[in-house]
């Protein structure tokens, strides 16, 4: 999504009012060393995910079984210890949920519900 209005910065043209994506321009001059404080990730209609600098958030339901994965990326690199269900993890499950819900509102995104 951030494409074309890289495009349009790049060719000196403004971007049409309304878009999701930002100019990745910034980044690519050393203006910025970041555009946005988490990102946000979409599969299909089965499952969505949300990642800041060290935690990423996955949420996914196949055949109505809902299932959630939380990764300290910084300790787990490689994602293979599921910290979900840990209690010293529940404040960072709590704030990348809100997280979450703040891009599927923002991007009126009905899957999940």
């Amino acid at each position: 999504m951030d494409l074309f209005p890289t495009a349009c910065d790049l060719s000196g043209i403004s971007a049409p009012p309304g878009l999701d994506g930002l100019s990745l321009l910034p980044l690519l001059r050393g203006e910025k060393d970041r555009l946005r404080e988490t990102l946000f990730f979409a599969y299909r209609d089965v499952q969505r995910a949300v990642q800041d600098e060290r935690w990423k958030l996955i949420e996914y339901e196949v055949r109505g079984a809902r299932t959630t994965q939380l990764f300290d990326l910084a300790a787990d690199p490689h994602e293979t210890r599921n910290r979900a269900d840990d209690p010293a993890a529940g404040g960072e499950l709590a704030r990348l949920r809100g997280a979450l819900g703040d891009w599927r509102k923002k991007l009126d995104d009905p899957a999940l519900k």
